[in-house]
């Protein structure tokens, strides 16, 4: 399970967990537990799409996310389709 909203220690106030949230990295897609943080006091607010662009990864929808791409694998897409001309279908593919 990976807690998410703050830079350190766990969170006091977590929020339930999320199960079965899917995560499309480089090396794999992955299906894991996310439990986002409820706190109010955190800068910026404590939107759950803020705090998955912290940890680095984009989500799919901004009012309840369930799947997300990493900064990594979007960046490596951008390249790729930029200098090799690769499809979104066999890029997906190859993960």
């Amino acid at each position: 399970m990976i807690q998410l909203g703050h830079r350190g220690p766990s969170c006091p106030s977590p929020g339930p967990v999320q199960k079965n949230f899917v995560i499309i990295d480089l090396s794999s897609i992955y299906t894991i537990d996310v439990q986002f943080c409820a706190c109010y006091h955190i800068p910026g607010g404590s939107a759950n799409h803020t705090q998955l662009l912290r940890f680095r990864c984009f989500p799919l929808t901004i009012t309840r996310p369930q799947s997300t791409f990493t900064f990594d694998v979007l960046n490596t897409f951008h390249l790729l389709t930029l200098q090799g001309k690769v499809s979104a279908y066999d890029f997906y593919s190859t993960l």
